[in-house]
């Protein structure tokens, strides 16, 4: 009898499909001499595959991973954040309104390749969230630095490795625009949600080298969200 031969394949995938499309879609634009050395590692058919899965990927990934969100979804999302509701399904609106707003923020930047997984995400806010605390920025500050540690933001989210200086800055500063943005008074309609993120974005760009600084103590990361909050 013969037998086919099995692809060797990871006994349990460490992150959603959706999640590792968006990783493909992320490097569907380097060149093949680049990505060569990591392709080597593939199996045979795999590999002779690879370049046309790209191609294909890169048409429609963006479209499958980036999600769908309207102006009812970032109400929920803010009050999650702020502590009105802490239900699963609020997490989870929570968490695809950061998705969101993350895609935004790498839209037309070439210079990074970081990734958000929605499922790592929810996984550490789900065990790291308090519940209601005596205020909105408090809360929103355990939950900001319950995300930070989790690595749901990085070249390869959910993985171990501590992302470099550039990188941690460039996703503190995602996360902090992100926060502020929701803990501000809501806007009529999607198109001024938007405005407001790319307010809330270029007001944490201002402020510079005092992003780092905030995530150094609790107290002061809260009175730094309720600060530029207030600013829009």
């Amino acid at each position: 009898m013969n037998r086919r031969s099995k692809l060797p394949l990871p006994r349990a995938l460490k992150m959603p499909l959706r999640d590792i499309l968006r990783g493909v879609t992320a490097v569907a634009d380097l060149t093949e001499e680049v990505l060569e050395p990591a392709t080597a590692l593939l199996p045979g058919p795999v590999h002779a595959t690879f370049k046309s899965a790209l191609a294909t990927f890169e048409g429609a990934g963006a479209r499958a991973v980036t999600p769908s969100i309207d102006a009812a979804d970032i109400a929920r999302a803010a009050s999650y954040i702020k502590g009105k509701d802490s239900s699963r399904d609020a997490l989870e609106t929570f968490v695809n309104v950061l998705a969101f707003a993350w895609e935004r923020a790498q839209t037309g930047n070439e210079d990074q390749y970081l990734l958000l997984s929605e499922t790592v995400a929810a996984a550490s806010l789900a065990v790291g969230s308090k519940g209601e605390v005596e205020a909105a920025e408090m809360r929103a500050a355990d939950l900001l630095l319950a995300l930070r540690k989790t690595n749901a933001a990085s070249r390869m989210p959910g993985i171990p490795m501590s992302p470099g200086e550039e990188e941690r800055a460039y996703i503190d500063q995602i996360l902090l625009a992100t926060t502020v943005w929701l803990l501000s008074e809501r806007a009529l309609d999607l198109a001024e949600e938007e405005r407001l993120l790319e307010l809330s974005r270029a007001l944490v760009q201002a402020i510079g080298d005092e992003v780092r600084g905030s995530f150094a103590d609790r107290d002061q990361l809260a009175n730094q969200l309720r600060r530029l909050a207030d600013h829009l």
